[in-house]
């Protein structure tokens, strides 16, 4: 049962079954970008959604989403006002951890032609961005000597410096994914708390949120202290034990094995995008729901 409320305050209870055929009507006006059917002149009785849900015994409030309108929803002889503030308990994630390079930030390409830089300037065959996704693991040590690179002659923190070098000259040229911004910013409207978790330098990604003014969109921003993209395990170890939201709540999405390696770690859910530095059959391996896009990832969030 949902407690409610009418407009005189006297308290009513919708039962749970109801109460999801009232979730599905939300979803689908809301999450379609339509306004309610109906007018606040509709005459029909009215009840109003508390900004609490039930909890155990207990009542736990509901953050308040004031920059949303009402929502009227036909209910029996009359209509629920579901208010935005009861938007955050329909969420099936109550919490969002985005990883960044390849999964919003459209980088891909740049890595694999600055690898092939890389390997032309040592007479190495080339790549494609299909090798590339097939290859590419972490530690990226471990990935460079699969394209030939020999350690003997260029150690690995030569060849990392190398690469930094020519995509931080570069990295500007990488657009965000589409749908990417779109949906952040919703999820922000929603009020639901986001987070970056990046095996991308700190510094530098403050830098490229500043660049595409997402960095106010996030609670938390978590990158790494050097360049060579190891530690991102122990970072969201240390970020889920002080998080206070259920693990089971929070959705990790990124684009690569790593990415779902550091969801198990945290023991939280993971989604998985297969259009950054990992092929789809590598993280379909995972058994983690994978989509090829920010598009089909936003009804996965949001449904």
């Amino acid at each position: 049962m949902l407690r409610i409320t009418n407009q005189n305050t006297h308290c009513a209870l919708v039962p749970a079954g109801d109460f999801r055929r009232i979730n599905d009507y939300w979803k689908n006006e809301v999450h379609a970008g339509r306004s309610s059917r109906h007018t606040l002149h509709d005459p029909r009785p009215a009840v109003h959604l508390s900004g609490f849900f039930p909890a155990g015994n207990r009542l736990q409030p509901i953050r308040p989403l004031c920059r949303l309108p009402p929502l009227r929803v036909p209910y029996k002889s009359g209509f629920v006002i579901l208010w935005p503030l009861c938007l955050h308990f329909l969420m099936k994630f109550k919490h969002i951890i985005w990883d960044w390079n390849g999964t919003l930030w459209d980088d891909t390409w740049l890595c694999t032609d600055i690898n092939n830089h890389m390997l032309e300037r040592r007479g190495l065959p080339r790549i494609d961005i299909r090798v590339y996704r097939d290859k590419l693991i972490f530690p990226v040590d471990q990935y460079y000597c699969q394209l030939g690179f020999d350690y003997s002659k260029d150690p690995y923190n030569v060849l990392a410096e190398e690469f930094i070098e020519e995509y931080t000259d570069r990295r500007f040229s990488c657009p965000l994914h589409a749908g990417a911004r779109e949906l952040i910013a919703e999820l922000q409207t929603l009020n639901v708390p986001q987070a970056v978790l990046s095996a991308y330098q700190h510094d530098t990604l403050i830098e490229a949120l500043n660049h595409f003014q997402l960095l106010n969109c996030f609670d938390e921003v978590i990158g790494l202290n050097d360049i060579y993209a190891a530690g991102k395990v122990e970072n969201g170890l240390r970020y889920i034990g002080n998080l206070k939201t259920d693990p089971s709540e929070v959705l990790f999405i990124g684009d690569t094995l790593h990415d779902f390696e550091v969801a198990t770690a945290m023991g939280v859910n993971c989604a998985l995008v297969a259009h950054g530095h990992n092929s789809r059959p590598r993280l379909e391996s995972t058994g983690a729901p994978v989509f090829d896009d920010i598009a089909r990832l936003r009804g996965y969030i949001l449904g």
